[in-house]
């Protein structure tokens, strides 16, 4: 998905905002909560988000990092120092390489890869996650924060290009 490495540093940055404010959306109540018995409870959920990014970079990608927390933490504020060191160890690994890495060629479990490809099935990963973590949030009470656009949750205010007033729409 990526062929360069400032595009996907600007990407993943920017995403990673994005991932950061469902993490902190997510009510403490919904931390043991778990839809369906098979599903991930709250902080289950939470922490694969939290910790997806540092395990491409790890594992499948092999960049130099901080070895990952041992245990999920059991606060949203530890969550969300423990998301933030990762994902700051894990753009700067990645700033450190150059665009001829981002192309090569590799192994994704038995599936041939780019590097910027494996980048991409990481975003694509994260974003999955934070819709299932949306409804997390939606049904434990919590305000769901625009994830991918606006939310039902947040009033956004657009202007009308031919009068200048603004318009609250929800």
């Amino acid at each position: 998905m990526f062929t360069n490495v400032k595009d996907a540093v600007a990407t993943l940055s920017t995403q990673s905002k994005i991932t950061r404010s469902a993490l902190a959306a997510l009510p403490e109540q919904a931390w043991a909560w778990r839809p369906h018995p098979i599903s991930r409870t709250g902080r289950e959920l939470a922490w694969h988000v939290a910790s997806g990014f540092h395990w491409f970079a790890s594992d499948p990608l092999k960049l130099k990092l901080a070895p990952k927390p041992a245990a999920a933490p059991s606060s949203t504020p530890a969550l969300l120092e423990a998301f933030d060191a990762m994902t700051r160890d894990c753009l700067s690994a990645l700033k450190k390489k150059d665009d001829a890495w981002i192309r090569m060629k590799t192994d994704f479990f038995g599936t041939p890869a780019t590097n910027g490809g494996i980048l991409g099935y990481q975003l694509v990963h994260e974003s999955h996650h934070r819709g299932q973590l949306s409804t997390y949030i939606r049904i434990n009470g919590g305000k769901v924060p625009a994830i991918c656009g606006a939310s039902a949750d947040q009033e956004v205010i657009h202007s009308k290009p031919t009068t200048g007033q603004k318009k609250k729409v929800r």
